[in-house]
Formats: structure tokens, sequence, C-alpha cells
């Protein structure tokens, strides 16, 4: 499995419209790319005071991700960051799940 994973670190003041915009704005936009199944996880850590959430999408192939990061990613970014300034950084990863059997 392949995902493309990005982490949303945030002031606790801005949670309740990142969540909306996530659901309303974000997810439409990023479903309408080759990425789907998003899930949403909250994070827990002793070292911050700000919330920190990942969001996952699978992603079929490299290929995907690759078409992906070349015709999408830069926008998504850009309108984040229109969005929401520097009140919510966020950087990005592309995972893929490995068996150890």
């Amino acid at each position: 499995m392949l995902a493309y994973n990005i982490t949303f670190t945030m002031d606790y003041n801005v949670v309740n419209f990142w969540e909306q915009w996530i659901v309303q704005k974000f997810f439409p936009m990023m479903l309408e790319t080759s990425l789907h199944s998003p899930k949403i996880f909250k994070v827990y850590t002793n070292a911050t005071e700000q919330r920190i959430f990942t969001v996952q999408f699978l992603v079929e192939s490299f290929s995907d991700y690759d078409s992906f990061q070349k015709d999408n990613e830069a926008a998504i970014i850009k309108q984040l960051a229109k969005t929401f300034g520097n009140d919510v950084v966020c950087f990005t990863s592309f995972i893929q799940e490995i068996s150890l059997e």
C-alpha cells in the first residue's frame, strides 16, 4: 500500500476552522486527483502546545504519485497557505507499507 501523508501543525484557535476546511474544501480538491480514501489522524505528543493532525490518502502506484506531485501538489499547498497563512504549517511525505514476514 502506498499513501500520501500530510502532517498539519496549528494553534488550538484555528482547529475548528481547519476541520471545516478539510471536509468542505480540501477533501473535494484532493479527490479530484489520483488520490483516494482519505483518513484523518490526531497526533498526540508531549512536546508541543499545538494541535497536530496527519491526513493520509491512498495512492495506487508510484506513477500516480509522480503525476499528483507534478500536476497538483504545488497548487494545493498554495491554497493552504492562502487560506491559513502561518497559522497552519504542513509537511508532506510519501509512505509505503512494508511486510516484515
